[in-house]
């Protein structure tokens, strides 16, 4: 949209500019129009507030002998003559040598609708073409004749915007709260002060003051200016009280001062009243002696007790510090806020103080645990077991002074009965499953020795310890498939060695984390981590009933993975059902065999390191090799 505001500088004959006040341009404040009714009604004239004081205010021209721009007939390019103002404080030109101003000024072919014929010439048949649809916003407010160019005539320029969307646009003065720079406020028009407001995309000065009555300068025959009375009050006329007001000629108004005499709302001291109708002078039964109640005043001005409550045990009220309650008003006390446990606080009929003998005092013995001092209160043990204490079994029970009883639980350790896994392979005669066949020998009989297998009774292919590695074994002696640095483990500096189980011991490496250096942490599959120098797998918690098998053979530690970190085989596998569970997503083998059923490749004596021999699956799905010949 194109925005034409030449007429903000138009020059008159001498080259005057015409400027209102100096502010407000002339051709840039076009009201918006809504352009959806064909039939407009033309604006209002904008409200001239004061006209007649001899001021410029607002939008006005001139004001009795004041002209805004000049009252010289040569300074409009009017020839000899002066002009003159009439009683709506706009310019005429009648009494000029030359009346039409739009000749004078080449108005007729400068491009503007012009309101000529309200200027002594005949209408500008540029509003039939500049208050069209043609890219130029052509309807301004022309102060001249207090009309808009366009719209004065019933036509509607639709490149003038829409006024109402708070937006100046066009040649717009103001558009609801937004005002044109340099135009927002009263003194930009001439007024003193006041607030400015905003009517049909033209500033509204019904709230601006001009310097006349309402000043706040007390002058002449005023006698006061809005709240300024020159010391003069109510009380000085002999009056009770009230306000003075200030009239619209700056006289003093005495109608709402008050007459003295009880019921007037004021409380005349001298004539002995305390009180006022609902104004007690701050006063209360409280302040007059009283323990509570409603304080009012009577007919007379003067207070009245008679709703007031006298002091005393049973009247209701808590009057500290000599009472701590009331019938059933404890005043917020419990048992525990008067040092007890618990219990049910009560309040003394005849005292008006605590009667506490419902309440639980502290100690071991009153069925309540009090932490720290206190672990457990009779069979109560807080949750506690053997097992949260640190132990692997036992029962856990409370002593006399509230604390754990832990001598019937069990400790953990080699003899205890208890095979701990992985540190532990067996307990006394509980061989957890193995023999002799199961440890790679043709026959014999396996002992527990030290909570570890001792295989010196089996017979047969005895592999471990003939320095070549077979079956499920990790190494053997110094033969060792997997790397012997600890740093390839990702388990820092070190020496990974081959303990005399044929395993991996990483106990002499520095550090780092096997788990999280090949990303076995949250992967799917439940991982030794904890055996490998990193922390429990996450994955370890899916080894249970959930149609998901997660545990695989790990030949490290010779068994699946699930056993050697919780124990027990994910019974989701299916070990025992003749048929081989389908390897993960990766590759990875879940189960090595099941019955008859080996994994492709795995399937003979010699893909487990011996010479020849016929191999064989036990009962938990782990290859058996007492058929093989080392």
């Amino acid at each position: 949209m194109l925005t034409d505001c030449r007429s903000t500088t138009r020059l008159t004959a001498p080259g005057l500019a015409l400027l209102i006040l100096g502010v407000v341009p002339l051709g840039c404040g076009e009201s918006k129009r809504d352009t959806s009714n064909p039939n407009p009604t033309p604006n209002p004239k904008p409200p001239v507030l004061v006209c007649g004081n001899g001021i410029i205010n607002g939008l006005e021209a001139c004001d009795g002998s004041a002209f805004a721009q000049s009252k010289n007939c040569s300074d409009y390019g009017l020839g000899t003559g002066q002009v003159s103002c009439n009683a709506s404080c706009g310019l005429v030109f009648g009494t000029c040598g030359f009346t039409d101003y739009c000749t004078a000024n080449n108005l007729y072919s400068n491009g503007l609708c012009d309101n000529c014929e309200l200027l002594g010439g005949v209408a500008d048949p540029e509003c039939m073409t500049k208050c069209g649809a043609d890219g130029m916003c052509g309807d301004r407010f022309d102060p001249l004749t207090g009309n808009w160019t366009c719209r004065r005539r019933g036509m509607i320029d639709p490149d003038c915007g829409t006024c109402g969307n708070s937006i100046i646009e066009g040649n717009e003065l103001c558009d609801g709260p937004t005002f044109k720079p340099g135009g927002s406020r009263c003194a930009d028009f001439g007024y003193e002060d006041g607030s400015l407001t905003c009517n049909n995309c033209l500033p509204v000065f019904t709230a601006c003051r001009a310097s006349l009555c309402g000043d706040n300068m007390i002058e002449g025959m005023e006698t006061c200016e809005g709240t300024n009375f020159n010391g003069q009050s109510c009380e000085g006329a002999g009056f009770a009280g009230g306000m003075l007001t200030c009239t619209a000629t700056c006289g003093v108004s005495r109608a709402a001062c008050v007459a003295p005499g009880c019921g007037n709302n004021i409380i005349e001291a001298p004539r002995g009243e305390t009180c006022e109708g609902a104004n007690l002078s701050g006063a209360s039964c409280q302040s007059l002696g009283f323990a509570a109640g409603n304080l009012s005043c009577d007919s007379s001005c003067r207070h009245n007790t008679s709703d007031c409550v006298s002091p005393g045990c049973g009247n209701g009220l808590i009057e500290a510090p000599i009472e701590q309650c009331e019938g059933t008003n404890l005043n917020g006390a419990t048992c525990m806020s008067q040092g007890f446990l618990t219990g049910t606080l009560a309040c003394s009929p005849s005292s008006c103080t605590f009667n506490t003998s419902g309440c639980v005092a502290p100690g071991c013995g009153n069925q309540i645990i009090e932490g720290p001092t206190e672990q457990c209160e009779g069979t109560n043990l807080a949750g506690a077991t053997c097992l949260t204490r640190g132990f692997i079994a036992g029962d856990l029970s409370c002593n006399g002074t509230c604390r754990y009883d832990e001598s019937a639980c069990v400790a953990g350790g080699c003899g205890n009965g208890i095979i701990e896994s992985p540190a532990e392979e067996c307990e006394g005669s509980n061989l957890n499953g193995a023999t002799c066949q199961s440890q790679g020998f043709n026959g014999g009989t396996l002992t527990c020795n030290g909570c570890r297998y001792d295989t010196t009774a089996c017979t047969g292919s005895a592999a471990c310890g003939n320095n070549q590695v077979e079956g499920l074994e990790a190494c053997d002696m110094t033969a060792q498939p997997f790397p012997t640095s600890c740093s390839s483990w990702g388990l820092g500096a070190g020496l990974v060695r081959c303990n005399s189980s044929c395993r991996l011991d990483f106990s002499s490496c520095t550090g780092g984390d096997f788990c999280q250096e090949r990303g076995y942490y949250n992967n799917g599959l439940c991982d030794p981590c904890e055996l490998l120098g990193g922390t429990p797998d996450p994955d370890c918690d899916s080894c249970i009933s959930d149609g998901q098998c997660v545990s695989y053979i790990d030949q490290i530690f010779a068994n699946y993975s699930c056993v050697t970190a919780t124990g027990s085989q994910d019974p989701d596998c299916g070990c025992g059902n003749g048929t081989l569970h389908p390897d993960a997503p990766d590759g990875t083998i879940l189960e090595i065999c099941d019955g008859t059923q080996f994994q492709t490749g795995f399937d003979t004596c010699v893909a487990w390191g011996y010479s020849s021999g016929n191999l064989s699956c036990d009962s938990q799905c782990l290859p058996a090799f007492m058929g093989c010949v080392p």
